[in-house]
């Protein structure tokens, strides 16, 4: 059975049963040369056969993809590429027959996604004036369901957060990753992991959010945690 997973990762090889009955085809990009950030619409595998290709998280860390070695791209994860002088080839394996089309993303948009990762920063206090920080990025109707089912509002959630009383757990962390799953006029619904080390082991929340347009500026209007299943095979 297929796992998916919510990050950009390199593999030792394409597996068969992931891509069967996928599109492939061999494609090449001349170097040096680099993309800004984009993403599609559709999950992807390549597989590099020649040259120098790196590609880049929102968080901007730096996925060099060796020669021989497969790269997985989930739908709608926010990436940039940066292709070595002497090009790239690689195979690539799509669901579609039809061209991979790239979705850019305004620098306004870039920079809430941006704001988006730093969610666990400000939660846990390692980053200054997390009060203020939710107040401006979160909507005042928002809906934010808890790991544990719970559903509150933006005043129930900052007073909770940041109460006089509240011991910092400091242990969120980012996966430095977004897909962006659905883009219309005015919002932006989008995804990401965060993970948190519990009783010796490490545990995934994936984090869906409505970025809604108010006033002008992006803000989140709905908020969904729940524990993300994770892959056995790697």
């Amino acid at each position: 059975m297929k796992i998916y997973e919510a990050v950009i990762k390199v593999h030792a090889a394409v597996s068969v049963g992931f891509v069967d009955g996928w599109h492939e085809s061999v494609e090449e990009l001349p170097g040096p040369q680099a993309i800004d950030f984009h993403y599609h619409d559709v999950e992807e595998w390549l597989t590099v056969v020649s040259g120098e290709i790196t590609f880049f998280t929102l968080a901007d860390k730096p996925i060099p993809v060796d020669i021989g070695r497969s790269l997985h791209i989930p739908r709608g994860e926010v990436h940039r590429v940066e292709v070595g002088s002497r090009g790239v080839e690689y195979r690539i394996f799509l669901p579609i027959t039809e061209p991979l089309y790239a979705n850019e993303l305004s620098e306004g948009e870039l920079e809430t996604l941006r704001h988006n990762l730093k969610f666990p920063e400000y939660e846990d206090g390692r980053a200054e004036n997390g009060r203020d920080f939710f107040e401006d990025i979160l909507s005042d109707r928002l809906v934010f369901c808890r790991a544990n089912g719970k559903i509150v509002g933006k005043r129930t959630f900052i007073d909770g957060a940041f109460g006089n009383d509240v011991v910092r757990n400091q242990r969120r962390s980012s996966s430095g990753s977004i897909q962006v799953l659905s883009k219309k006029k005015r919002g932006l619904l989008i995804s990401t992991v965060v993970e948190m080390p519990e009783a010796g082991s490490l545990n995934s929340y994936m984090n869906v959010r409505f970025l809604a347009e108010e006033g002008g500026k992006l803000r989140c209007r709905l908020w969904v945690n729940y524990p993300q299943l994770t892959s056995a095979w790697h």
